[in-house]
């Protein structure tokens, strides 16, 4: 979706369902963020409870996969992750340089897990 702002800047902005309600370890969908510069993750392990491991990852190349430094933005005071674990939550990410992203299951004990991606550059 592009986003017109006031001055005239125009904004790129992408909205993805990248962990439907997984159930098992899983790479979820990956998102091309070629041309965005930042972006949240907005996990949810709230269902039967859930129980897992989410990792954010990013490549340069679509290849070579590493991890991501997120923001905690649920957190009171600056906490930097680069997963969660059996929690929920909004995680901001710097996307700047980055080819692809992935939310991915590393982990799976139990019941359902959601992650949202919000992308925008």
């Amino acid at each position: 979706m592009t986003v017109e702002s006031r001055s005239g800047r125009t904004f790129l902005q992408q909205v993805v369902h990248m962990q439907e309600e997984d159930a098992g370890i899983a790479d979820g969908v990956i998102v091309d963020v070629a041309e965005l510069m930042r972006g949240t993750f907005e996990v949810d392990m709230t269902t039967v409870p859930a129980s897992g491991v989410v990792s954010f990852k990013g490549s340069v190349n679509g290849l070579v996969w590493h991890a991501l430094r997120a923001l905690d933005l649920s957190a009171v005071s600056e906490t930097w992750v680069t997963a969660v674990t059996d929690g929920s939550g909004l995680f901001q990410v710097d996307l700047a340089g980055l080819l692809k992203v992935k939310a991915e299951i590393t982990i799976y004990n139990s019941g359902t897990i959601t992650v949202w991606g919000h992308f925008w550059g």
